[in-house]
């Protein structure tokens, strides 16, 4: 499997406790504001999660919605499979975009905080091209996997 150098989370329980949640966490959010990054470092890897405005996610969900569509114009999921991926897409409270600071390998401990965070928050990880619910099985997209691999 090739190395990750992006990934996203798609939350459907809002992370306001986000810093909790990640060892050694530091979040932006103050008395008065709310967080909109989190930095942390897991494995020697700086790693901030940086959370998409509101305003700004309905419209990439809707290019969510058509970047699976277009999986199944090309025949790489059934329309089964995306169907059920679409139905994830209005349930969707929050998008927070990984940065990380150098590539990492599927099988590391940052896609396991990713899984990590993706379950506490009863959401699903992007990467590979591909979403994957929080157990580790594909939802949709061109990457397959078998959970625990």
């Amino acid at each position: 499997m090739n190395s990750i150098t992006n990934a996203s989370l798609y939350l459907t329980r809002y992370p306001s406790d986000l810093a909790k949640v990640l060892p050694h966490a530091k979040s932006d959010a103050g008395l008065l504001r709310k967080q909109t990054r989190v930095d942390f470092i897991i494995a020697r890897q700086a790693i901030s999660f940086t959370f998409m405005p509101k305003a700004e996610m309905e419209e990439h969900l809707r290019g969510l919605a058509g970047f699976m569509k277009h999986l199944k114009d090309q025949q790489v999921n059934p329309a089964s499979q995306i169907r059920t991926a679409m139905e994830i897409i209005p349930k969707i409270k929050c998008v927070l975009g990984g940065q990380f600071s150098r590539p990492f390998e599927f099988q590391s401990e940052v896609t396991q905080m990713l899984f990590v965070v993706a379950h506490h928050y009863q959401g699903y990880v992007f990467m590979l091209n591909s979403m994957f619910a929080s157990d580790m099985t594909t939802v949709c997209g061109p990457t397959t996997i078998s959970a625990g691999a």
